[in-house]
């Protein structure tokens, strides 16, 4: 994962935006990080992917997701 930056700032909210990387995947894999990441214990919220696909037909490609997460604030 690279940098994380901060995001919007809402009234019971603070966003992070990060990027993450993935070498070497395959589509079952990638589906099910994208599930675990999204349905996690933590508020994150998968917000671009982009996937580029090697020409050796192996099946693997190589995936970035930007991701938001999201921190709750209590009052």
């Amino acid at each position: 994962m690279t940098n994380e930056r901060p995001g919007t700032a809402r009234e019971g909210s603070k966003e992070a935006l990060a990027q993450l990387s993935v070498k070497r995947i395959n589509v079952k894999q990638l589906t099910r990080l994208m599930f675990q990441i999204e349905n996690g214990a933590r508020p994150v919220k998968v917000r671009n992917l982009t996937v580029d696909v090697n020409p050796d037909q192996s099946g693997y490609m190589d995936a970035t997701l930007q991701i938001s997460a999201y921190t709750l604030k209590t009052s």
